[in-house]
């Protein structure tokens, strides 16, 4: 079988339009990089998805021009496997950004969004999010964008933060809102688990400043660090005695 592979490998690479489409092709996938690294949000979600999809282009291009058949595989086959593993990557984005996040609803209760966020949400041009608070007694806060922008916080956070500091961790999750952050930082999973590449890009650096961007919107917008800073370190104290406790 691979010998047959092999053979129409080199039938494939004997005509210089496959090679120069393929080429290319890799070489649009490697630029791509540079925009995950250094460009906007946006740039890089869409670099994301514009790497995979170069960077995936040479093999399908090859599979779908097959002629012949490889030993105990037909070239059918062989494009019915390729065609699963496209369907298969398209339909995991389409979960994981469409769908996934609204699985958070369940359990969770829509609140009136406060004041603060609907004046900074037109201000600053975002769509208008809805808040749901979820019953866990896990503190924690999060919000998406895929079709309708949400924030999600918990019962938990809302017993262990004060008033100010409550309106801070809002704040910042708006920050994330207006930057794209959580479609962000599902492209680079995915980006991270789909291209041999993620090794050479800083995704942790990446989402680092994401995080630091939303920090400086909620700071911005209070006009004082103070109360970010006493909830991250309420945030820390908390996962310091559920650790002490186990």
């Amino acid at each position: 079988m691979i010998e047959h592979l092999w053979d129409c490998l080199i039938i494939f690479a004997a005509n210089p339009a496959n090679v120069a489409i393929s080429v290319v092709s890799l070489f649009f996938s490697l630029a791509a990089i540079y925009y995950i690294r250094s460009g906007s949000a946006k740039a890089k979600i869409f670099a994301t998805y514009s790497h995979l999809a170069f960077l995936i282009f040479p093999a399908a291009f090859f599979v779908l021009s097959m002629t012949c058949n490889i030993t105990g595989i037909p070239c059918d086959e062989a494009k019915s496997v390729l065609y699963s593993l496209l369907i298969a990557m398209g339909g995991s984005a389409l979960f994981g950004t469409l769908l996934l996040p609204y699985i958070h609803r369940i359990g969770a209760r829509k609140i009136t969004l406060p004041p603060l966020l609907k004046a900074e949400s037109e201000k600053n041009k975002i769509r208008m999010p809805s808040l749901y608070v979820s019953d866990s007694a896990i503190p924690r806060a999060f919000s998406h964008s895929s079709i309708f922008p949400e924030i999600y916080i918990s019962v938990g956070l809302l017993e262990l933060l004060g008033k100010k500091e409550i309106e801070a961790v809002l704040l910042h999750e708006l920050g994330h809102l207006k930057n794209n952050s959580a479609l962000l930082k599902f492209s680079l999973h995915f980006f991270n688990h789909s291209s041999p590449f993620s090794r050479i890009t800083p995704i942790t650096r990446i989402l680092e400043c994401e995080e630091a961007e939303a920090d400086a919107f909620a700071a911005s917008v209070q006009g004082t660090w103070k109360h970010l800073n006493r909830a991250k370190k309420k945030f820390l104290l908390y996962e310091k005695s559920k650790k002490a406790s186990i």
